[in-house]
């Protein structure tokens, strides 16, 4: 495209040149030397045209590409530069005004992936939006001249820019996966130790509330201390004794919080 509309703005004066090419659908004789390039170009947008319509998008980007390569080649075969302009001008006019006109069908292609390309292809072009051209087989259809000579295009500008290598690690950081962190622990979520249990909670109070009922917690745990592993006192106070440390410790929690 750059190429093409380059030479149409430097050699054309930014106009589209006049061919011998009539307005509408091209069909040339077997024997013309761009009857292969408009028959492959037939090709690509008929097998476009069935791809979307089966919804099969990714095929249909690819063959985009197929017939964006189909016009590079073209201009290749066609050896478009300032020699064929002074050998054969009639010739150079010719295929700038198809390559012109491919790039405006390419416009429509790209649309359904990439509307922000169709624009600035429209731009480039000076041209509204046009519909993908419909290959059934029947004269006539398929692609044409349909942009005629005179034309006046656009400002050139290229679609696509080239990406700086130095800008890798920022655009690494802007955009990249942030799925590393995915295993970070939320805010207040606590790894356990040991098995993966969670520790339980010692009770703030066995019986009393607020520092009477604490205190008195701390009491009986003390108190406890006397007996062995199997709830057996140690002691020579039997439950007599145990009696009376329990009482000792509700006269203290009553003396400390008389609302117990």
């Amino acid at each position: 495209m750059n190429r093409t509309l380059k030479f149409a703005v430097a050699k054309y004066q930014s106009t589209v040149p006049p061919s011998n090419d009539p307005p509408g659908p091209l069909s040339l004789p077997t024997d013309d030397e761009d009857a292969g390039f408009v028959e492959d170009v037939n090709r690509l947008l008929q097998t476009y045209n069935t791809l979307m319509d089966s919804v099969r998008l990714r095929e249909g980007l690819q063959v985009v590409m197929q017939l964006s390569a189909r016009g590079n080649l073209y201009l290749q075969g066609a050896g478009l530069n300032n020699a064929l302009l002074e050998s054969n001008p009639q010739r150079c006019a010719l295929v700038i005004s198809r390559a012109i006109n491919l790039i405006w069908v390419l416009s429509a292609l790209v649309g359904p992936f990439m509307p922000a390309v169709e624009q600035g292809i429209l731009r480039q072009l000076n041209c509204p939006p046009r519909t993908v051209p419909d290959v059934n087989g029947e004269a006539p259809s398929g692609f044409g001249i349909d942009l005629l000579g005179g034309h006046v295009l656009g400002k050139t500008e290229y679609l696509f820019t080239k990406i700086d290598e130095s800008k890798a690690e920022i655009w690494r950081a802007t955009f990249g996966s942030t799925s590393g962190n995915a295993n970070v622990a939320a805010p207040g979520d606590k790894e356990t130790k040991g098995k993966g249990k969670p520790k339980k909670e010692k009770a703030a109070s066995s019986g009393g509330s607020g520092v009477g009922g604490v205190d008195a917690a701390a009491k009986v745990k003390k108190a406890k201390k006397g007996e062995k592993k199997d709830g057996t006192p140690t002691g020579t106070h039997g439950a007599e004794g145990e009696a009376k440390q329990e009482a000792e410790v509700k006269k203290d929690t009553t003396e400390r919080d008389p609302s117990a």
